[in-house]
């Protein structure tokens, strides 16, 4: 299986180097124009990429000081919808402030997540 933009590379290039990746200047992963893509590594794609502001920052479980899962997200939420708990208790029991459970109730804090 061939993507369309290396297809469009090759088609007005030539071969692909061994190693390398067709990137987009343009930032449009679905666009073909060969003189929006170049050819490099995938670390020359990365430094592209972050010189334009375009890394997203990780969020969620995937950030390195996180301590919640997204299904400590959703019980949190359904145990505070109950009525029966705090956020100082909820924030107890999963190890957070009670400020941060009412940030995570309050969708101020895991927004994303339904």
């Amino acid at each position: 299986m061939l993507r369309t933009h290396r297809l469009a590379w090759m088609l007005e290039h030539g071969k692909i180097p061994s190693g390398l990746c067709v990137c987009h200047h343009c930032d449009n992963p679905s666009c073909v124009n060969p003189s929006h893509l170049f050819v490099g590594t995938h670390a020359d794609n990365a430094h592209d990429r972050d010189s334009k502001g375009r890394r997203q920052p990780p969020r969620g479980a995937k950030h390195g000081r996180a301590r919640l899962t997204r299904e400590n997200i959703q019980e949190i939420r359904a145990l505070y919808a109950t009525g029966e708990y705090l956020q100082r208790e909820l924030g107890e029991q999963f190890g957070v402030s009670r400020g941060y459970v009412s940030q995570i109730v309050g969708r101020e804090a895991w927004a994303w997540l339904e």
